[in-house]
């Protein structure tokens, strides 16, 4: 209780010290009232007194620094003896060091990702006053539509301002030169860089001026594509670049610390967006009220609240609604998106895909490495505490020398400082490397991941709070240990000790628990991954290219854009190699996807398309516009009835294909060959009918998790009232990786018209990066289970050889009076049995009950997966006899006369 009777007499002191300040004044003030009565001025007086009584606070003062500086001298003097008590145990210092550079280097690492995908603001002027549109529409109401920009740029005073920009979209960027790259771009409104508050880096920004059509096209480089592409030449200016085919030019770069507004992805050009129809023509989004790809973000005045923002956007809600209504869509369309309510959200840390998807996959990572530096710090006091035991003698000289048991207690927790900080420095520059290395793993050949992982406050502070709580977790224990020792009786101990130490099996049960419980997660992770990386599929990933062919720059209209595709699919087909070339609008697992209400006849018809935003209604089927060859292509089977042919075409009756899941929800119980069905139709009109003309197999539509959905396959050519500007050809080789078909497909396509645009995957690649959390998941949790096993398996060496070896004249004795090799090894591994079956028992229910908190990532598993558990606690069981064995086994060979001579 010593720690408690000098945290009292600080306090008291400090209290003390306010008393002499306040009697201090009071004594100036009466000393002040007797030079006034003596016919002094107040001003006089108060100076005298002063005088008086200044060289008494200056005392203090001084006394103050004198203990500063001395409590400083003593800090050093720790410092000093600590890294010389630390030379001369390198292993110990080695081990100790390496243990927490790994667990405070993991936690730095993720840490640094989480902050990054959750918690970072956007590198913008006061980020906090910046908020997104949202709504509830078709699509969670996240994107909107030029029309709706256009209303709310009109009201942009309601607010500090207002902007709109697209998602990054991959086009073709020519140089002066010839040059030709694919650049991720942005459509951005011309008050987008004065909203958000990023100066140039070079030359301006967009004005409202730029985003007119008609104006001469102008463009805006990132930094990192003026520092990649044109060797950061100062004269960028005013320099040509071609993009999509239009000619742009270059009037400013950006700041290196400006990525844009959505976390996850970079841009490497800005253009105005009423320049898109320069790039997609006919197919420009910009008249078309329907089309919906733009984020609109506001900030708000100084001192208005979101509350506010959004009030006095819904006061303006009906006129921009009725002004942005789709006049082509159906009336009880119309009627749902005048209902719509507009609400603002904050959007100071910007929008992200990638942080819905790896939010809750970042945590469950972090919380396991916080358990493997909980091991790790274990580990550490474990070796601390035999230390300190090793070292009773010196510290009992110190005790009879007169250092009190607090001078000890810190002389050994500035030893835990040492090392704690040895262990942050080494750490903090695997972190750099670790994070920057899983940040990759996030990247995929289909989809580029853009991280900010620069060290900023967050991350620096949650390194130092880490540093400080490993010394708390591994520095206490030790030095409160050795603070009460008792001089006389620890200089009477022999060399070797005597009993044991219950607090070191505690953390050894500790250890081999949370070790259990890394170890179970991984196992369901790894099963995860394994079981999704074996899903059927229903198509053959291996063998097919998927070819994205844009025809925006061809000017065509919807009937020869049809003719077009054929003509493309026909010339691929003809390449050596190829065994089937077909078209569709959405490729398996491609992340896309049309909806579309299924009425059968003789069935009371539906419109609603969606039960809540984001979940399709049970009366609803997904949609594909194939071409013929198709199912061939991807390998997918008919099972009943024909496929698509060059005879349905648009003047052809209606037919479409479904998969066995639509024929078993739509049309149970028969046959659903020559059923008839309508689909989204106002009422008042006469409904399209489609004819099922073939049932083809169920496979992977969007997600390797989702259940197989109903699924029809409809004729692209009967796609009656426009063609898309975009297709994917699946390329099927007749042999061998269909990517060796790359080039000679590309010089196909070319001949056929040379304003086609395209770009290549492989189907095997977009199936496999589908699952790349998964995998991450698997490959961290993998990684740092081993890693739990690994401290795991030396606590347990370590605790075992350190008990041996105190306990070493008793084995010895033991065997004088008879006792067998194998008594003496029993005697060992028994007790370390007994650690690690509690250690398991421990970690089992603690496994059991944290299993909730990752079930929505697992899949095929339940969260309490007792098979996953019981393999972990055999690996974990095996791993502590194996490290527990070479003790044991080396104690059981004692020679018995020499441990007797040496007593």
């Amino acid at each position: 209780m010593g720690w408690l009777r000098r945290l009292g007499s600080t306090v008291v002191g400090k209290r003390l010290e306010r008393t002499l300040d306040e009697e201090m004044r009071f004594h100036v003030d009466e000393r002040t009232d007797e030079y006034v009565r003596a016919g002094m001025t107040r001003e006089e007086a108060r100076r005298a007194a002063l005088r008086r009584f200044g060289n008494v606070t200056l005392a203090k003062e001084r006394a103050r620094d004198v203990d500063t500086v001395r409590w400083l001298a003593d800090l050093g003097r720790d410092v000093r003896y600590a890294i010389r008590a630390l030379r001369k145990s390198p292993e110990f210092a080695l081990a100790a060091v390496l243990s927490l550079a790994l667990g405070i280097g993991a936690n730095a690492a993720v840490f640094s990702l989480v902050n990054t995908v959750l918690l970072r603001a956007l590198p913008v002027p006061e980020p906090g006053r910046l908020v997104a549109m949202s709504g509830a529409g078709f699509n969670g109401g996240s994107t909107w539509t030029y029309a709706i920009w256009n209303e709310m740029r009109q009201r942009a005073h309601l607010f500090d301002g207002a902007l709109a920009c697209s998602d990054p979209q991959p086009f073709t960027l020519t140089q002066p030169g010839g040059e030709t790259q694919t650049v991720d771009a942005l459509f951005v409104s011309g008050d987008f860089f004065k909203t958000l508050g990023v100066p140039p880096l070079i030359g301006r920004t967009f004005a409202p001026a730029d985003d007119v059509r008609g104006r001469e096209p102008v463009a805006i480089i990132s930094n990192g594509l003026w520092r990649t592409h044109f060797g950061g030449a100062a004269n960028i200016l005013g320099t040509p670049v071609v993009v999509e085919g239009v000619p742009f030019t270059i009037i400013g770069v950006t700041p290196p610390e400006f990525f844009g507004v959505e976390v996850g992805r970079t841009f490497d050009v800005a253009i105005p967006i009423n320049a898109e129809p320069l790039i997609r023509g006919r197919d420009s989004r910009l008249d078309r009220r329907g089309s919906s790809f733009l984020q609109i973000m506001l900030r708000l005045k100084p001192g208005q609240s979101i509350d506010a923002g959004t009030r006095a956007l819904r006061g303006e809600q009906p006129r921009i609604r009725a002004l942005a209504m789709p006049e082509d869509w159906p009336a009880h369309f119309q009627q749902q998106f005048l209902k719509e309510l507009l609400t603002l959200v904050p959007a100071g840390a910007g929008s992200s895909g990638l942080r819905q998807q790896y939010g809750r996959p970042l945590v469950i990572i972090l919380a396991v490495t916080v358990v493997v530096l909980l091991i790790a710090c274990a580990n550490i006091a474990n070796l601390m505490l035999a230390r300190t035991i090793g070292r009773q003698h010196e510290l009992s000289v110190r005790r009879a020398l007169g250092a009190t048991r607090w001078r000890v207690a810190r002389q050994l927790v500035v030893e835990s400082l040492v090392l704690a900080g040895a262990g942050a420095a080494v750490g903090l520059s695997i972190a750099v490397w670790a994070s920057r290395a899983i940040a990759a793993q996030v990247s995929t050949s289909i989809t580029r991941v853009f991280l900010d992982l620069s060290l900023d406050w967050r991350v620096t502070a949650f390194t130092a709070a880490v540093t400080m709580a490993t010394v708390l977790l591994f520095g206490v224990a030790p030095a409160f240990r050795a603070s009460r020792m008792e001089p006389i009786d620890a200089m009477k101990q022999r060399g070797d000790g005597g009993g044991r130490s219950n607090l070191s099996s505690g953390l050894v049960v500790a250890q081999v628990a949370l070790s259990l419980v890394l170890v179970a997660a991984a196992g369901l992770f790894i099963r995860t991954f394994e079981r999704l990386a074996h899903v059927p599929l229903g198509f053959d990933r291996d063998r097919v290219l998927v070819v994205n062919v844009n025809v925006a720059r061809v000017r065509a209209d919807a009937a020869d854009r049809i003719l077009l595709y054929r003509r493309l699919i026909d010339t691929v087909a003809a390449v050596s190699g190829v065994a089937h070339a077909a078209a569709s609008l959405v490729t398996p697992v491609g992340g896309n996807a049309l909806i579309d209400v299924v009425n059968p006849a003789g069935v009371e018809p539906t419109v609603k398309l969606f039960d809540a935003p984001g979940r399709p209604g049970d009366r609803t089927a997904l949609v594909n516009l194939v071409t013929p060859g198709w199912f061939a292509t991807y390998g997918t089977a008919i099972h009943s009835g024909r496929d698509i042919d060059e005879k349905d075409t648009q003047n052809a009756p209606p037919v479409v294909l479904v998969n066995e899941t639509f024929a078993r929800r739509f049309f149970p119980n028969r046959d659903a060959l020559g059923e008839r069905f309508g689909g989204l139709t106002p009422p008042e009109e006469r409904p399209v009918q489609k004819t099922i003309v073939g049932v083809v197999g169920d496979s992977v539509y969007a997600s390797l998790r989702d259940a197989v959905p109903p699924t029809m396959y409809v004729p692209l050519a009967q796609a009656r009232s426009w063609a898309p500007s975009d297709v994917s050809i699946g390329v099927r080789s007749s042999a061998g990786s269909p990517v060796r078909l790359a080039p000679a497909v590309a010089a196909a396509l070319k001949t056929v018209d040379r304003d086609v645009t395209f770009s290549f995957r492989a189907l095997a690649d977009q199936v496999d990066a589908s699952i790349v959390r998964e995998r991450l998941v698997a490959i961290l949790s993998a990684f740092f289970g081993v890693l739990a096993l690994l401290l795991a398996g030396v606590g347990l060496y370590g605790v075992t050889a350190y008990t041996v070896g105190r306990r070493r004249l008793e084995m010895g004795i033991r065997t004088a009076l008879g006792a067998r090799p194998a008594d003496i090894l029993r005697l060992v591994a028994v007790r370390i049995c007994v650690l690690v079956a509690l250690g398991i028992l421990m970690g089992g229910v603690v496994s059991l009950w944290a299993s909730r908190f990752v079930a929505a990532l697992l899949y095929g598993l339940e969260p309490h997966d007792l098979t996953t558990l019981g393999a972990a606690a055999a690996v974990l069981a095996a791993v502590g006899i194996a490290a527990a064995w070479l003790p044991a086994w080396r104690a059981s060979r004692v020679d018995a006369a020499e441990v007797l001579r040496n007593v």
